[in-house]
């Protein structure tokens, strides 16, 4: 089978789109494992699934998918059922994907833990070199993608039986993504059963674990997400925070602002509300100005910066002028300052020069003086090595040096070599006078070997 099928997230994604069509599900089994069947005389399960499979599709559909059914396998019969299920349909590599799909999706609870443990050791297995099983999988990873829809189709039964099996498994592939998609049907199932079960996972993993329930929620109970994740403070989880924000500001930037500040009243991210302003200020400006300028509490000067940035995209002079207003607020602001610097370079590169010599030492000095550098090396480098040489020592300086010298090298190889050798640093010294040679033997070798040799 083509193996370039099986890679990504390919799997775990056509496995999710059998769960939400409901065309993949396993007939309801009693708590014995027995199915469940009203036709008088059947007992079988292998006939008990076949009439379930009749009676979610018609004659045409099963003609036109070119499915076999799954005939469920009796206990202990998980690793021959797997190798001769899996190998159906291989030489199209495309309907041999979603044969084994399905065949994962419709099996009940004990064949797919059954079948979890049964793939966790033939990987080994094959990690081991066993030439059984590399001769059965060779060139592909079928039995990777078969765990994850099995354990896909564990979690939709049981996401605390899944759960147990991620935990007793650290070693197996894809485990964050398998991760994901058991607490993304935990919450489907019980938001508070998932909640139950992210309060026993350490650290390590409730990122992960957090990451599939937020996903799945959000979109489905905007309110019941917010109210889990508001049980956990954990400062890693403060991108799930942002994410979810982001997603509400969407489709109610009014309840999104309040999540926002409902969060940072109690102590978390207090960029969140900064957040909602920035996606607000792309759907609806002035409503989302109006609240921003009216803002007063944690993360003010954020939201400030946010309205600043904005505002470049119009008057980067007056936004300028505003940013350089907050004074050390701004100093961290990098992301503003540097949008802010975009846009004033561009339009007026001597006031911009200005502008940043006045900012507070910080990020955002630091990233507006690499944006004026950027352009004023190539328009002006005469005059930009003027004002980079009286910089201060350091790796600002050092890095500005690296671009003009990189700006000048074809054209002032000699100066450009000069430049090389005021850099602090040894290592990038040597690394850019050899640089320059390198490129000043193309236009004159005698020239650049007699440099060369002086150094």
């Amino acid at each position: 089978m083509n193996p370039s099928w099986w890679k990504g997230g390919a799997v775990l994604g056509l496995v999710a789109l059998a769960y939400l069509t409901g065309r993949y599900q396993a007939p309801d089994a009693d708590a014995g494992g027995a199915v469940k069947d009203s036709r008088a005389g059947a007992s079988s399960e292998e006939t008990a699934f076949a009439e379930s499979k009749t009676g979610r599709q018609t004659k045409s559909e099963r003609q036109l998918s070119g499915f076999k059914s799954a005939v469920p396998f009796a206990p202990g019969g998980a690793r021959e059922w797997f190798m001769t299920k899996g190998r159906e349909n291989c030489e199209d590599s495309f309907t041999g994907l979603l044969q084994l799909i399905q065949n994962c999706a419709t099996l009940d609870e004990r064949a797919a833990e059954e079948l979890a443990v049964e793939l966790r050791d033939i990987l080994k297995l094959y990690d081991a070199g066993d030439p059984e099983m590399r001769a059965a999988f060779d060139g592909d990873d079928l039995q990777e993608r078969g765990l994850a829809a099995t354990v896909f189709r564990l979690s939709q039964l049981n996401p605390q039986a899944a759960l147990r099996f991620l935990q007793e498994s650290p070693d197996i592939d894809r485990r964050g993504e398998m991760l994901e998609m058991v607490f993304a049907n935990a919450a489907l199932k019980d938001p508070a059963e998932a909640k139950a079960l992210l309060s026993g996972l350490d650290d390590k993993m409730l990122r992960g674990a957090m990451e599939g329930v937020m996903g799945t929620l959000t979109g489905k109970n905007p309110q019941a997400a917010f109210d889990l994740l508001s049980g956990f403070t954990q400062a890693d989880l403060d991108g799930e925070r942002r994410k979810f924000v982001e997603k509400i500001t969407k489709d109610d930037p009014a309840q999104a602002i309040k999540y926002a500040q409902t969060w940072v009243k109690s102590g978390r991210d207090a960029r969140l509300v900064g957040s909602v302003v920035d996606d607000w200020m792309r759907t609806d400006p002035e409503a989302a100005r109006a609240f921003g300028e009216s803002y007063r509490g944690p993360g003010e000067a954020r939201v400030k910066g946010i309205l600043i940035k904005h505002a470049a995209e119009t008057d980067p002079r007056k936004a300028a002028e505003a940013f350089a207003a907050l004074g050390t607020e701004a100093a961290n602001m990098g992301d503003t300052g540097i949008i802010v610097a975009k846009k004033y370079v561009a339009a007026d590169l001597p006031g911009a020069r200005v502008w940043i010599d006045s900012l507070p030492a910080g990020q955002a000095k630091d990233l507006a003086t690499q944006e004026l550098v950027d352009r004023w090396v190539k328009s002006e480098p005469l005059a930009a090595a003027d004002w980079i040489d009286k910089m201060p020592a350091g790796p600002q300086r050092n890095d500005a040096s690296i671009k003009l010298i990189n700006s000048i090298r074809m054209r002032y190889p000699q100066e450009a070599l000069d430049w090389a050798g005021s850099l602090s640093d040894q290592k990038q010294r040597e690394t850019m006078q050899q640089h320059v040679l390198e490129g000043w033997k193309e236009i004159d070798p005698e020239a650049a070997e007699a440099a060369g040799k002086k150094l």
